[in-house]
């Protein structure tokens, strides 16, 4: 399940840190299981060992309280150890599950703050969006009015050339036609 939580990452970064950890927690696991292995192993063989040491001692023809005694000593040293041994790789398991567990937790946060950020920045896209079109909105209605500005200058400087042609030619009519 970690592992296809990793794969799902959209950062490279926290895919490629996710996909050590999971490589990372399997390897201990393999290491664990090889320590139960070899713990169950040892016990086996222990047993056998106590088994063979009471055989031994029947045969032997010693008395019964001393095979009792090879017996009672064999198999609580063999099935101590065997104890302690299954104990040591239940401790490890557990302590290996807490911190896959840990992991889980801190992947699943980072998922969220993802998700945020990833909404965060859709909404930033969109207002981006919205005043750029405004831009284009207002660089198309300032050169409308420049060119207005434009039309009504040239409007004005011909009115003003009308209205001087006209001053000189009523000038005209006035004083040159009397003077003649």
């Amino acid at each position: 399940k970690a592992q296809l939580l990793a794969e799902e990452q959209d950062a490279e970064s926290a895919k490629a840190s996710m996909l050590t950890r999971v490589a990372r927690h399997t390897a201990e696991s393999k290491r664990l299981a090889g320590a139960l292995r070899t713990a169950t192993l040892q016990a086996r063989q222990a047993t056998d060992k106590a088994a063979a040491q009471k055989r031994e001692a029947l045969l032997a023809g010693s008395s019964v309280l001393a095979a009792r005694d090879v017996r009672q000593r064999g198999g609580a040293d063999g099935a101590a150890k065997a104890m302690q041994a299954s104990g040591d790789i239940s401790d490890s398991l557990q302590r290996m599950r807490q911190s896959m567990a840990a992991e889980l937790s801190r992947t699943a946060q980072t998922s969220q703050v993802l998700a945020a950020s990833s909404q965060t920045l859709k909404q930033t896209s969109e207002d981006t969006s919205s005043l750029d079109t405004r831009t284009a909105q207002s660089r198309s209605l300032l050169l409308r009015i420049g060119r207005r500005n434009c039309t009504d200058f040239a409007l004005l400087v011909l009115g003003l050339v009308i209205f001087c042609t006209v001053v000189l030619y009523i000038v005209k009519r006035r004083i040159v036609d009397r003077v003649m």
